[in-house]
């Protein structure tokens, strides 16, 4: 199975926008060739002929999603945002660690040296690292989810598939494992996201660059092999009253911009983490040249060691995902604000509902999409009150307040 970026296919029904301005859609991907049975031979092989890419690409979150730990701390790169995981768990020693899933700029998880999910002795807890940009982090730097056993869990291969490339299953690879860890569900080629796991094998293609074109699937479909919970659905999940985390391609289906694809916004192969700049191909003020900043312009919110200069995607894209982390009352002061570490893409604000369970499915398990497939917008208990609840340096704003302003805000 091979991860393949979304490229754009057309213009995506943007002219449709008002005051939309063109944007560059041009997929400028090879098309053809052969490259019927090829072997994985890493991406380090790729650095000879795109240098530019390949250097790019190693400061993305994919390239770094997976990481190989020899008794010290991960190394990432130098330009990291984020911590990184400077220390391991508390009480364990890097001896204990064999590898750290994520951790570069998200969360972080660990695997013991039996390839199992690392937990907390006796309890079974699932501990995580958090890193300092993360609005949700506590400061001790690591979380432990409560309420739940996660003792004896596999690091199965329906999981380090999407962070590593060249990703084969124990039943599929002959009865393998990585390292012989018994708890890792099979093998892969190379830890982390690398180019082969989007543009495929490419043994064949550096024998005959000019004969053996490597194809990318240009369709969305192909990012929601890891970003979407249930491949081939469009259902978005919740979990614990979050929108689960990696359903980036479920969300943007049921948003505003479902006609678009995830290249639109993001250059697939730059961080808009690390640069963003360059990693974001498109900002909102492309297509909405009209809009204001609902007087938030230039404003910045600080909370503790928490530092946000203030975006479009402050509000319209909060932390309503929860991949590890979500805030407890010593963030949010316990007046409501929900905030989970994964920004979601959504984009739509329901300024009528102060809850997301107002917009849930009847047993909870899911957001309630209409008959478009559309959610009716992410609700204010995640936008408004993540700042505005007293902790930092917003005015506190209560449910009723919140959903008094939140209508008008951009008419102020």
């Amino acid at each position: 199975m091979h991860r393949r970026f979304v490229q754009t296919i057309a213009a995506l029904g943007c002219t449709a926008l008002v005051g939309c301005v063109p944007i560059d859609t041009t997929p400028n991907l090879p098309d053809g060739g052969n490259n019927n049975e090829p072997k994985y031979i890493g991406s380090a092989a790729c650095l000879a002929c795109h240098p530019g890419l390949s250097e790019s690409h190693q400061h993305h979150g994919h390239a770094q999603a997976l990481t190989s730990i020899s008794g010290k701390s991960p190394e990432f790169p130098e330009t990291a945002t984020g911590d990184g995981v400077p220390n391991p768990p508390p009480g364990l020693q890097w001896s204990d660690v064999s590898w750290v899933v994520g951790g570069y700029s998200t969360s972080a998880n660990f695997l013991d040296n039996d390839g199992f999910l690392l937990t907390v002795e006796d309890t079974a807890q699932r501990v995580a690292s958090s890193v300092g940009r993360i609005q949700a982090a506590n400061s001790t730097g690591f979380n432990v989810t409560a309420g739940a056993d996660f003792g004896g869990t596999p690091f199965a291969y329906n999981c380090f598939r999407c962070h590593a490339t060249g990703s084969e299953s124990f039943d599929d690879n002959g009865g393998r494992r990585q390292e012989n860890r018994a708890g890792i569900g099979g093998t892969w080629a190379e830890p982390g996201v690398h180019c082969e796991a989007c543009h495929g094998p490419g043994s064949a293609h550096v024998g005959s660059p000019q004969t053996v074109v490597l194809n990318v699937d240009a369709s969305v479909s192909a990012c929601a092999e890891c970003h979407a919970r249930d491949v081939g659905s469009d259902a978005i999940e919740v979990i614990d009253g979050f929108i689960a985390a990696y359903q980036q391609a479920s969300e943007l289906k049921a948003s505003p911009h479902s006609n678009f694809g995830c290249t639109v916004c993001h250059d697939p192969h730059v961080s808009s983490i690390q640069d963003r700049d360059r990693g974001i191909r498109n900002g909102c003020t492309t297509c909405h040249v009209d809009s204001n900043m609902a007087r938030h312009m230039d404003k910045v919110y600080v909370q503790g060691d928490y530092v946000e200069f203030l975006r479009c995607e402050s509000c319209h894209m909060p932390y309503a995902s929860r991949n590890n982390l979500s805030a407890d009352d010593s963030v949010t002061g316990g007046f409501g604000a929900k905030i989970g570490d994964v920004r979601t893409h959504v984009f739509k604000i329901d300024v009528e509902s102060g809850h997301l369970d107002a917009l849930l499915t009847q047993d909870g398990s899911r957001v309630a999409l209409d008959e478009n497939g559309r959610m009716s917008g992410i609700t204010l208990d995640f936008v408004c009150l993540r700042c505005h609840n007293d902790q930092g340096n917003a005015f506190r704003l209560t449910d009723e307040s919140a959903g008094g302003v939140a209508p008008g805000i951009h008419d102020f």
